[in-house]
């Protein structure tokens, strides 16, 4: 089977654009979903409860270190800031701040 290239939002005419947007526009039928998971259910109750604000920041680490954190973060399902997170977080405990 061949994939049907799909244009970019910015290359499609008016037209076009509002039928993309149009299939939003619905109501969503409840019967079709599915409830969250327990996983889910608890990070939606922290973020709700504690909400952070967040920044961006741009480090350089060894390659090496950077691949065993990949590794990491997709064994343990989570993203590589969140290994960082972790790590910072780790360190600082065991330092007592």
């Amino acid at each position: 089977m061949k994939k049907t290239k799909v244009k970019s939002f910015f290359e499609m005419t008016a037209d076009e654009r509002d039928r993309q947007v149009a299939k939003y526009d619905r109501t969503i039928d409840l019967s079709k979903t599915r409830p969250l998971t327990k996983q889910q259910r608890l990070l939606h109750e922290m973020v709700v409860a504690n909400p952070r604000p967040r920044t961006k920041v741009t480090l350089e680490v060894d390659v090496a270190i950077k691949d065993v954190a990949d590794k990491l973060a997709k064994k343990r399902g989570v993203s590589l800031d969140r290994i960082f997170e972790l790590g910072v977080k780790g360190m600082a405990a065991s330092s007592g701040r």
